[in-house]
């Protein structure tokens, strides 16, 4: 209503003549009736305050997606915010709020936690020797029928004697930097069943020798199993895997089958530890190497 003198400025070609102007509500709330305002120099005024307030507010304002519980899943605008918008207004990331633990016996010195592209599941490391990677199913806690997951339902490790260390998720495929047993990769699949799939052993070194000791005995150990492959990374376009080992420097390889990961290749989300969370990655040009600029 209140640009209604507006408006009526606009179209009248004599302005001077026009004493009124109506608008029909064709609307419940709106009573199904017509609403009519006297033109003169006041309403004309407060016509042009109220474009004013709203022109200053979408130029100034910020104006932050708030849809209502399924109304994206119709919406026009679909394309231009994304298809987990209403995901992300839901976590408000800003105001993190705590959903669950994961605690229970042998669960210390907690380390890496990686989830699956859906959230569904996670992968777990704790750092101190003969304990392997944890595999837990966290819908109890998402569905707050329990506040603490206590029991994983399965787990891996290359050796019992040894530690994993860090890890990346690229469902179903998981990536190990196994310390002392070098990159190990396992497939979950199957959660409550994860298999091994391939191996190669970077760390070159004797078993226990990790790093430890004092400045006198070159900072060896004759204990620990800190050594070796320590970190791990998977490049998405093409599948190639990097391994730093603390022995032997920098390793990169690629895996018999695996020539890349997209989540949808896989019927899961396509998100990773590298990718942009909100809407995934697009589609990209192959990177080019020195040789070929």
């Amino acid at each position: 209503m209140e640009s209604l003198p507006a408006f009526a400025d606009a179209c009248s070609p004599d302005v001077t003549t026009l004493g009124s102007a109506s608008v029909y509500y064709c609307t419940t709330p709106g009573g199904f009736g017509e609403h009519s305002i006297r033109i003169d120099a006041v309403s004309r005024a407060q016509g042009l305050e109220a474009l004013t307030i709203v022109d200053r507010a979408i130029e100034l304002g910020h104006l932050p997606a708030a849809p209502a519980k399924d109304a994206c899943r119709w919406c026009d605008f679909r394309p231009v915010c994304g298809p987990e918008e209403e995901r992300r207004v839901a976590t408000k990331p800003e105001a993190p709020k705590q959903m669950f633990t994961i605690t229970g016996l042998g669960m210390d010195l907690a380390h890496t936690f990686t989830p699956s592209p859906d959230g569904r599941y996670a992968v777990t490391e704790t750092e101190y020797q003969y304990t392997p990677l944890r595999i837990w199913d966290l819908e109890a806690g998402q569905t707050g029928k329990t506040q603490n997951i206590d029991t994983p339902i399965s787990a891996w490790t290359s050796d019992w004697r040894t530690l994993a260390h860090n890890h990346e998720v690229r469902w179903p495929y998981v990536f190990v930097s196994a310390y002392e047993d070098g990159l190990q990769v396992f497939s979950m699949k199957d959660p409550h069943n994860p298999k091994t799939e391939g191996h190669f052993f970077t760390c070159e070194c004797k078993h226990r020798q990790g790093f430890g000791g004092s400045a006198e005995n070159g900072w060896q150990s004759t204990t620990s199993v800190m050594q070796g492959a320590f970190g791990v990374d998977v490049r998405n376009y093409d599948g190639l895997v990097a391994i730093s080992d603390m022995r032997t420097g920098l390793h990169l390889f690629k895996m018999d089958g695996f020539k890349g990961w997209n989540g949808k290749d896989f019927g899961v989300p396509n998100i990773s530890s590298v990718q942009d969370w909100d809407r995934g990655p697009k589609d990209s040009s192959k990177p080019k190497v020195a040789s070929e600029n």
